[in-house]
């Protein structure tokens, strides 16, 4: 398939120099293995259907959660650290669960503040494989 015949079906476009691909696409795995596609893959998220002034307290209630996940994650991780008597596998284990928990809401939770407020919900390549690993 040619990059002519993308851009007839209407699924590819060009945003800010990068090809936009719609997640509900095949076309995104193509466009992937494509080795003369020298442009950068961007793919469009569509999951926002809400107006800009209704995407405010979604953004304060998702702010509130990240930063009560992180908070509470920490706690219990620097009172499993600096109590002596939680020094037992049981608690070492607790400790690693909530690492685990503040890096995967480090992944998700940042990207998500933003594309609320964003007026384009756009994520490269790249940043899909950066949230894929640390989610």
């Amino acid at each position: 398939m040619t990059r002519r015949d993308k851009e007839d079906d209407g699924d590819v476009g060009r945003e800010g120099g990068s090809e936009a691909v719609s997640m509900a696409t095949p076309r995104a795995a193509m466009m992937l293995l494509d080795p003369g596609n020298n442009s950068a893959l961007v793919f469009t998220l569509h999951g926002f259907n809400v107006t800009q002034a209704g995407r405010q307290p979604l953004f304060a209630v998702s702010l509130l959660l990240y930063s009560a996940t992180v908070l509470a994650n920490l706690t219990v991780v620097l009172i499993v650290v600096v109590q002596k008597s939680l020094h037992e596998p049981m608690y070492v284990f607790l400790c690693n669960l909530c690492v685990n928990g503040v890096y995967g809401a480090s992944g998700f939770y940042p990207k998500l503040l933003h594309d609320l407020l964003a007026d384009s919900q756009l994520i490269s390549y790249g940043g899909c494989l950066a949230q894929i690993f640390t989610v």
